[in-house]
């Protein structure tokens, strides 16, 4: 029997951590940082390399503060990660990372200057890699369900991951996971698990907006 790990990192002041009912053999831990400019990069950093998840968990799921199960969900996150490693959303709205730049710049969640730093990361993968073609595809990445221990491939995608956030100095992640997945494509094809349900709308998370 499987046990598992669900996981949250919350800005104090931003979102509150919630009480989930109980499911056996499943944890509950939520950990509180700073609400202030460096809020974002302190989240990724604990989401994208959970220190609660230990040798006593099959699977750890993080789940942004926005989110909460609305049904028992450790029976759901096993058959995800049946034949996978990582589990997560598309996105509902757009297919490409482009799009989504442009989104988060019209919604000021980016400035013009991270957005032409953020086009610019993605033009020069693409200039490197013949095979990186738009529309990139797009993820929600407010729910990830990861198989632990982490295998090698889910730790470099991780590692990746966090690293062209920090170089850049934009913690929007959804903008940069297609080109870091299509650059461990076979990882994404074998073990990647692409739910196709609005992570805002489905039978398993019900959605509020933050700080409500």
């Amino acid at each position: 029997m499987s046990h598992g790990l669900i996981y949250y990192a919350i800005s104090d002041g931003y979102d509150r951590t919630p009480q989930l009912r109980p499911e056996s053999r499943v944890e509950v831990r939520g950990l509180t940082g700073p609400h202030d400019a460096h809020a974002r990069e302190w989240n990724r950093q604990h989401k994208l390399q959970p220190k609660f998840a230990d040798v006593r968990h099959d699977w750890s799921l993080y789940l942004d503060g926005s989110l909460r199960p609305k049904v028992p969900i450790a029976a759901v996150v096993e058959t995800w990660l049946k034949n996978a490693d990582l589990a997560l959303f598309r996105h509902p709205h757009r297919s490409c990372a482009y799009v989504e730049v442009e989104a988060c710049l019209a919604r000021k969640k980016i400035t013009r200057s991270e957005a032409n730093l953020t086009l610019d990361w993605l033009r020069g993968l693409e200039a490197k890699c013949s095979r990186l073609k738009r529309p990139t595809g797009l993820y929600a990445c407010g729910m990830l369900a990861r198989r632990n221990p982490a295998p090698t491939a889910l730790v470099t995608l991780q590692d990746r991951w966090l690293k062209v956030m920090r170089e850049l100095g934009i913690y929007r992640d959804q903008l940069f996971l297609p080109y870091i997945l299509e650059l461990l494509s076979e990882f994404r094809d074998t073990r990647v698990k692409v739910i196709d349900a609005d992570i805002f709308d489905n039978p398993w998370f019900s959605y509020r907006r933050h700080g409500t």
